[in-house]
């Protein structure tokens, strides 16, 4: 494996250390997968921690507002930066997120990160996940 950058062994470690949290103090890992691509385990919007890097992100609602089981996919999305939860209340579809959702306790991210990816290819993949899977 090949680091290039300082950023590059920040991710690696803090994914490392995140699947050892998961392991050892999370009842079970969910993670998402679409299209054969494994997304983070979904959280709340009011919870949301992730490196700074370049990725695709998926937005849930929680259909029953109780449990992360019922989450239905209602927008997938793409982003130079996804760790700042300010990126999600200030994107333009947030209100209809938020109307949707009834509350912001009921609005969960999962992410799927891309180390020097493309805007173009990441737009790519999110018009493909949004065309089977919304």
């Amino acid at each position: 494996m090949h680091l290039s950058s300082f950023e590059d062994l920040y991710c690696l470690i803090f994914g490392y250390l995140n699947k050892i949290y998961t392991k050892l103090f999370m009842e079970e890992n969910m993670s998402i997968i679409f299209d054969g691509i494994e997304f983070s385990e979904p959280v709340k919007l009011t919870e949301w921690i992730s490196p700074y890097r370049p990725g695709i992100f998926v937005v849930f609602i929680s259909v029953e507002g109780e449990t992360k089981l019922n989450l239905k996919p209602v927008y997938f999305g793409e982003a130079e930066n996804i760790s700042d939860s300010e990126f999600f209340i200030h994107h333009g579809e947030f209100k209809n997120w938020l109307q949707f959702a009834k509350s912001y306790e009921n609005i969960f991210i999962a992410s799927y990160l891309m180390h020097s990816s493309s805007q173009n290819h990441r737009y790519k993949l999110v018009q493909k996940l949004s065309h089977q899977n919304i």
